[in-house]
């Protein structure tokens, strides 16, 4: 055996030597059916451990339908088998890292076990793969973006203690209908997008970090959720009264709202994405008791029927496009808006256009003395106007209660 560039092959499966290991890789498959990648191989009167494999090895391969791997495989490597027409694998213990892309593409792979050794599944890993079950390690400690996307996953349980689940593991996933989120799990990230058979969440009383539950991404879609409940032992959230909603119990700021959420009365502000279901049809009142309301936060609706904030004596601000749902329609129009407060719009600093909001109807309520805006709203007939770099509080008279004056 001479250098590393020797390479030959047996039973179907090209291989290199690797001088320094005394071992061979798996370089490429010829074989069909099911194949097995031996424990060792014989090369030139020696037994020689098959310590790995190059990636790509099995990629868009047709003709493999299952593949053994044994304890010596620590690392499924890039591309591995993308694309291939794999039915079955199987991963021995001593696997411990399945890197990006390994499985992506392998609509005919239906079921994968995953031994206990398996620490870390890469960035798209079985994404658009066929699998339809999923049962994870109990000591996985990294999942990557998109893992298991746009999969027809219908169950899956997790704990990731002290691991990290990255954003956007599950989107797409059209047949999940039941997540099971294992006590000492202490961070969700946003992973339900497009999930449409998805309506209801539990949050366990060890997670302490939520993310928002939907990004707009290519596809621009949010969640279905329809219920949500978060344990009541829980020290950072909780679902006041059982609001069906989800609350940071510290600050009183709303993160996450189902269509059947009643809005507790507490509540100081409301969070980006917080109305991201895709099941919402309208805007709850909002109660007087909300200070602030995020960018975003109603990023649910291409076009709000009717928002109505409640009469009260608190200041109200509004972030920029606080209303806004980012897909290929723009923002979202708002045929009905009421302000029962004095209130503050924010515009971003950037130009009018892209400040601009659509309102058909803006409705002020009777003890409200002053509106400020760093926004362009454009209503039915006229626009209400600030200065962007110094905006001044407008006038404002009443007449009949459903027209304003400027002057």
């Amino acid at each position: 055996i001479a250098s590393w560039s020797q390479v030959f092959e047996q039973d179907g499966i090209k291989y290199q030597y690797d001088s320094e290991t005394q071992s061979v890789v798996v370089v490429s498959v010829f074989g069909k059916g099911a194949i097995i990648v031996p424990r060792t191989v014989v090369y030139n009167e020696q037994e020689l451990p098959v310590s790995g494999m190059m990636s790509e090895c099995f990629m868009n391969n047709k003709d493999v339908t299952s593949v053994c791997l044994y304890e010596n495989i620590k690392e499924i490597p890039m591309y591995a088998f993308s694309g291939c027409a794999l039915e079955r694998i199987d991963l021995s213990e001593g696997l411990e890292t399945i890197r990006k892309h390994a499985f992506e593409n392998t609509g005919n792979l239906k079921e994968v076990k995953f031994p206990q050794s398996l620490r870390v599944i890469e960035e798209s890993a079985f994404r658009h793969s066929g699998l339809s079950s999923l049962v994870l390690p109990d000591n996985i400690q990294t999942i990557g973006g998109e893992a298991f996307a746009s999969t027809a996953i219908a169950e899956v349980s997790f704990h990731c203690a002290d691991g990290t689940l990255q954003d956007n593991v599950f989107n797409f996933c059209e047949q999940l209908r039941c997540i099971t989120i294992e006590e000492g799990t202490t961070t969700i990230r946003p992973n339900f997008a497009g999930c449409k058979s998805l309506e209801s969440l539990y949050i366990p009383a060890s997670v302490s970090q939520l993310d928002y539950f939907a990004l707009y991404g290519t596809r621009k879609e949010g969640n279905y959720l329809t219920s949500v409940q978060v344990d009541q032992e829980n020290k950072k959230y909780d679902s006041r009264g059982d609001c069906n909603a989800i609350v940071e119990t510290e600050t009183s700021t709303l993160i996450f709202a189902c269509p059947t959420t009643v809005l507790p009365k507490d509540i100081k502000s409301i969070k980006s994405y917080a109305f991201s279901s895709e099941m919402q049809a309208e805007i709850p009142t909002i109660p007087n008791t909300v200070e602030y309301i995020s960018d975003l936060a109603f990023n649910c609706l291409n076009e709000i029927p009717s928002l109505v904030f409640e009469d009260g004596e608190k200041e109200l601000t509004l972030a920029y496009h606080f209303n806004a749902r980012h897909d290929d329609n723009g923002f979202a129009d708002i045929n009905s808006l009421y302000l029962g407060r004095n209130t503050t719009w924010l515009g971003n600093g950037k130009e009018w256009d892209e400040n601009s909001m659509t309102v058909g109807k803006l409705l002020i309520g009777t003890d409200v003395s002053r509106l400020t805006c760093q926004v362009n709203i454009n209503t039915d007939g006229f626009s209400v106007y600030a200065l962007r770099e110094d905006p001044l509080p407008l006038d404002i008279e009443f007449k009949n209660g459903d027209q304003i004056f400027i002057r």
